[in-house]
């Protein structure tokens, strides 16, 4: 599964094209930290991430494509574990929400699987005309609240992730 980051460099001409009317594209790189493990010395999630997107400038839908390289501890395993996610947003002014899917080339005691639900929470402020800050809460679970995989563990996967990013056309 270590083919994950060229498919991240396929989807970003895709996304591309989507470039119409009142949107700006943008790249992105941030770290995250597991938020719900943050007091427990026995498991730990640290992650970099990649992004790219289009977003509305002021109000819409958009979406995020991302690459996260992460080192990680649980009470099972330690190691690295590489994830693609595309998630459609929706944005008003600063604040944005979405609901996507994400495939890791490995599975935590925390995700329970490879493919899961991903949903980040987040704002976004310019610092400059093209430079902004983004800080986002990204959760990903398989489901199993939902009937999904009943059998599998599933904490959920909870990071806190601050990025620092680029706006271009």
């Amino acid at each position: 599964m270590r083919y994950i980051p060229l498919l991240f460099l396929l989807l970003i001409p895709i996304q591309a094209t989507a470039d119409v009317g009142d949107y700006y594209n943008w790249m992105g790189v941030s770290l995250g930290k597991d938020v719900m493990h943050l007091n427990n010395d026995e498991e730990h999630f640290n992650a970099l991430t990649l992004s790219y997107g289009y977003f509305p400038k002021e109000k819409g839908f958009g979406a995020i494509t991302y690459l996260e390289y992460a080192d990680y501890e649980d009470q099972n395993k330690t190691g690295n574990l590489w994830t693609i996610g595309f998630e459609p947003i929706w944005k008003y002014k600063f604040f944005y929400v979405g609901l996507g899917l994400s495939l890791s080339d490995d599975y935590t005691s925390a995700t329970g699987t490879k493919w899961n639900f991903s949903i980040p929470v987040g704002v976004r402020f310019d610092l400059k005309k093209d430079i902004f800050i983004d800080a986002n809460i990204r959760h990903r679970s398989h489901g199993s609240k939902l009937g999904i995989r009943e059998s599998r563990n599933n904490l959920g996967l909870n990071t806190l992730n601050l990025q620092l990013g680029v706006k271009f056309k």
